[in-house]
């Protein structure tokens, strides 16, 4: 994995990333200071061929509409969070140390990062996507639920 491996040989000094996954990239084994940064989330998705799907039989079909959208999003959200939170005890438990940011400091981080957030904006609109800024706005107020 390139984030370990770039860690590991002092390549980077540090990588910004969920909980959940560093102790199974082994990420937690070159880091050990954590700053909680509460200024993203990420998203993922299920997808499927249209092909393939108009080839499964409807039973195999509803199977998939069952087991994904939303419900995928519950299970998965609450899979991550219970990761994340027995990987923080572990990684407490071997010394790690996690800093929370205040709400000023956090602020001030992602004031940092608005020109990444508006050069995504210029970028999308610039493809014709008018609506760029309202999916950026909508993501934060759905993210701050």
């Amino acid at each position: 994995h390139d984030t370990y491996l770039s860690l590991q040989r002092g390549m980077a000094d540090g990588v910004v990333c969920p909980i959940a996954p560093m102790k199974a990239y082994k990420i937690s084994d070159v880091t050990k200071y954590h700053i909680i940064l509460g200024l993203m989330t990420t998203h993922f998705y299920a997808g499927v061929n249209l092909d393939k799907w108009n080839s499964l039989p409807a039973d195999m079909q509803q199977v998939l509409v069952d087991t994904t959208g939303l419900k995928m999003v519950e299970v998965s959200g609450k899979t991550l969070d219970s990761g994340a939170a027995k990987d923080t005890e572990w990684m407490k438990e071997k010394g790690h140390k996690f800093t929370v940011l205040s709400e000023d400091e956090r602020a001030k981080w992602q004031a940092k990062t608005q020109p990444i957030v508006d050069e995504w904006v210029k970028k999308m609109e610039d493809q014709g996507f008018s609506n760029a800024r309202q999916i950026v706005e909508d993501a934060y107020a759905l993210s701050a639920k």
